[in-house]
């Protein structure tokens, strides 16, 4: 058996992370995922649309959940399957308004610079770079992304 076999960890496992909502934790964020990557081999591909969606989410969080607040914080958790990976954010800051989570269903017109809205894409990305996005509203909120690999 080689050396990268013997690294690679078998059967389901789950790696968590409690970060403070602070805009300089996405490289923790980034970090996780750039270590899934390493000790699953996984292609640049998918280890991008994780990454994207990842940081999306947790910025999500601190930004439009917890306003920047420092002193609230979030979990940020990987969970592998043998053959999946999910995504799971936990927060208790404020709950995606409805209307943004339908409309993160469609992506904007961008013909007319004038009415292209600054942010407000990262929902969209993340459905369509993952599998499965789940969200529920709670005490925690909750949101679930899933991609196969």
């Amino acid at each position: 058996m080689s050396e990268k076999e013997l690294m690679q960890p078998k059967g389901s496992w789950t790696l968590s992370l409690r970060l403070a909502a602070h805009i300089d934790n996405l490289r923790m964020v980034r970090w996780a995922i750039a270590e899934l990557k390493a000790i699953l081999s996984l292609d640049d591909t998918l280890a991008y649309s994780l990454e994207i969606c990842a940081v999306e989410a947790a910025t999500n969080i601190v930004r439009h959940g917890y306003d920047h607040d420092p002193s609230k914080d979030f979990l940020f958790a990987m969970g592998v399957e043998e053959h999946s990976i999910q995504l799971i954010f936990e927060d208790r800051g404020a709950r995606i308004p409805e209307e943004k989570w339908a409309a993160a269903s469609q992506l904007e017109d961008t013909s007319d610079p004038a009415r292209v809205h600054e942010g407000g894409r990262g929902l969209f990305l993340m459905r369509e770079l993952m599998d499965e996005i789940e969200y529920l509203e709670g005490d925690p909120n909750r949101l679930l992304l899933r991609k196969s690999r």
